[in-house]
C-alpha cells in the first residue's frame, strides 16, 4: 500500500477544502435517506461469527411498501462496500433506479469493510479477524446473506448484480456448490473478474488495501472537495480502475471518493499461507465450467481490474456457453464506469430491467 498511501497523504497536504458535498460525511443509508428513499438495517450473523451491516431499499420514492415483490441483490465490488450502488444521483444508481422500477432491492457488505468490522468475539483490530480472504467472501459471506434475504422477503430466489469482486465471488461459490442455483434467478456480472493475471491493481502491495474510509473523506474533502483539482483526483480512481473516463459525473468525485475505500485485507498468495490453508504451494483454482445459473456478462475493453484479456482468455472459454445468456462488451468503459458513468442507465441497467421483467412475467408488478 506504501506508494499509493503517500501519494495520496501528499495530495491532502496540498489542498484546502471548499464546496462540499454533504454526502462525503454521510453513510449508505443516511445518502439513501437523503435523496427521500426508505432505507432498512439489517445485520448477518455469519457462520463463523462475523457481523455484517446490508442495507435494504424496499421501495422506491414516494411508493406505497409493498410484499412479494422480486428481489435483486446488488454486491459491491473491490475496496468498496454498499454505497457503490447509490453515491451518484437517482436517475443514475442502480439502487435507486431499480428501486422505482418496483423491485425489493438490497444492498450486500462483506467481512473487513466498512460496513462488516463487526464479530460476535473477535476484536476488529487483532490479526486474527483479519485472518480471511475472498475464499470466506464467497464461501460464507455470500449465501449468508443470500439466504437472509429470502427469509425475510420470502422469496425462493432472486436476481444478483455482482460488480468486480462481487462477480468473483458468485463465480467462486456458484462453481463450489451447484445446489446454489435455486436461489438464483439471473446472475449479472459487470466488470467481471474470474482471475487477477493482468490487473494492475497487485502493484499497490499487500495488507489492507487502502486505509478505512475516515482517511478517504480527509481526502474527500480536502483535495477532491476543491474544484480546481477535481481533474486529479478522478486519476485516483483511473489509476485503480483504468484510463481516463467521459462518463464520470465530475460533481459526484468526492461522493465517489469518500464512500469507494473499505479498508478490506485479501490474500496475495504468500506459499506458506497457501500450504497452511490448502496443502499446496498455489491456491486449488475454482473450477467456472461448473458454474451453473443464467449468466449475463458486461465488461469494458478499458478495464484495468476486469481485465479483457482475463475475460477473453480465460473467463468465456471456461463458462459452458448455454449458460452465458448476454455477453456485451462496452467500448471505453473502464472498471467504475459500471456502477458510476452516465451512460450506464442506458447500456447496462436498461438490459438488465428488461430481463429481469422478462423473467418474472405476469409475477412483475410496478407499484
Amino acid at each position: 500500500m506504501g506508494k499509493a498511501f503517500l501519494f495520496l497523504a501528499c495530495l491532502v497536504l496540498a489542498t484546502q477544502a471548499v464546496d462540499n458535498d454533504p454526502e462525503i460525511e454521510m453513510n449508505a443509508p443516511e445518502i439513501i435517506e437523503r435523496w427521500g428513499y426508505p432505507v432498512e438495517i439489517h445485520t448477518v450473523e455469519t457462520t463463523d461469527g462475523y457481523l455484517i451491516d446490508i442495507h435494504r431499499i424496499p421501495a422506491g420514492k414516494n411508493q406505497v411498501q409493498t410484499p412479494n415483490k422480486p428481489v435483486v441483490f446488488m454486491q459491491h465490488g473491490f475496496m468498496c462496500d454498499s454505497s457503490n450502488w447509490i453515491v451518484n444521483l437517482p436517475d443514475q444508481s442502480a439502487g435507486f433506479l431499480f428501486a422505482d422500477a418496483g423491485y425489493d432491492v438490497w444492498l450486500g457488505n462483506v467481512r473487513g469493510n466498512t460496513y462488516g468490522k463487526k464479530h460476535k468475539t473477535l476484536n476488529p483490530k487483532s490479526e486474527k479477524f483479519w485472518e480471511f480472504s475472498f475464499d470466506e467472501h464467497a464461501a460464507i459471506d455470500l449465501p449468508n446473506e443470500i439466504d437472509y434475504v429470502l427469509q425475510k422477503t420470502g422469496q425462493k430466489s432472486l436476481n444478483y448484480i455482482g460488480h468486480s469482486q462481487g462477480t468473483l465471488t458468485m463465480f467462486a461459490h456458484l462453481s463450489e456448490d451447484q445446489t446454489f442455483v435455486s436461489k438464483i434467478q439471473n446472475f449479472f456480472a459487470l466488470a467481471p473478474i474470474g482471475t487477477m493475471t493482468h490487473a494492475l491493481y497487485v502493484l499497490f502491495g499487500s495488507g489492507e488495501f487502502l486505509p478505512s474510509n475516515n482517511f478517504m473523506k480527509v481526502i474527500s474533502k480536502d483535495f477532491c472537495g476543491t474544484n480546481p483539482t477535481n481533474d486529479y483526483c478522478d486519476n485516483l480512481l483511473f489509476l485503480i480502475s483504468g484510463p481516463e473516463s467521459t462518463q464520470f459525473n465530475d460533481t459526484r468525485v468526492a461522493v465517489y471518493t469518500s464512500q469507494t475505500p473499505a479498508g478490506e485485507k485479501f490474500d496475495y498468495q504468500d506459499p506458506k499461507k497457501n500450504q497452511k490453508k490448502y496443502g499446496q504451494d498455489t491456491p486449488p483454482a475454482y473450477d467456472y465450467s461448473k458454474v451453473n445459473a443464467p449468466t449475463h456478462l458486461f465488461w469494458g475493453d478499458q478495464d484495468y481490474l476486469g481485465d479483457p484479456m482475463d475475460i477473453k482468455n480465460f473467463l468465456i472459454p471456461t463458462l459452458k456457453p448455454e449458460f452465458v445468456k448476454t455477453n456485451v462488451e462496452l467500448k471505453n468503459y473502464n472498471h467504475m464506469d459500471f456502477i458510476w458513468g452516465l451512460s450506464t442507465p442506458t447500456d447496462v441497467y436498461a438490459p438488465i430491467l428488461k430481463t429481469i421483467q422478462a423473467s418474472n412475467q405476469g409475477r412483475f408488478q410496478r407499484h
